[in-house]
């Protein structure tokens, strides 16, 4: 009984462990450092970002997005925001020393003609640069060494 006791909670313990380790499904990582010359114009070294940087930058959007941009994105929760959009992190260090993520947010994964047929952006690997579209598409620069996510741009309808 005892052994079935062990068993039991140690399968319940693995459970509650694979469910937080589990990402989510709408963040992307990216490790690719030609994006960062793409987006800065710049050429910075890429960072990796840990665990703990992850939730700094869940907590400054869930601040930032209740006082600001859930008017212009017609959302009415930071959840809500959560659930509606795709969000790509690209990592890096800047000329200061500070730790940036340029965080490219989309609320669908974009088609386009590759290699002569229709393709969907490998979005987990590669990111894109949308014109117009307007609040489908949005871009913030948040500063993990100042802890400041100074604005969240959204994009005008083309």
């Amino acid at each position: 009984m005892k052994i079935l006791r062990y068993i039991l909670s140690f399968l319940f313990v693995l459970c509650i462990g694979c469910q937080s380790i589990k990402k989510d499904r709408k963040v992307a990582i990216i490790l690719d450092e030609s994006f960062v010359e793409m987006f800065t114009g710049k050429k910075y070294n890429l960072k990796e970002l840990s665990k703990e940087d992850i939730n700094k930058i869940d907590l400054l959007f869930d601040e930032k997005v209740k006082n600001t941009v859930l008017r212009k994105l017609d959302i009415t929760d930071v959840d809500q925001f959560k659930r509606k959009y795709f969000r790509q992190y690209l990592c890096y260090e800047n000329e200061e020393g500070d730790k940036i993520v340029y965080v490219n947010g989309f609320c669908e994964v974009p088609t386009f003609f590759k290699e002569g047929d229709y393709k969907k952006l490998n979005w987990k690997k590669e990111m894109f640069d949308p014109s117009g579209g307007g609040n489908c598409y949005w871009s913030a620069e948040i500063n993990l060494t100042k802890n400041s996510l100074p604005s969240i741009l959204v994009n005008e309808e083309e």
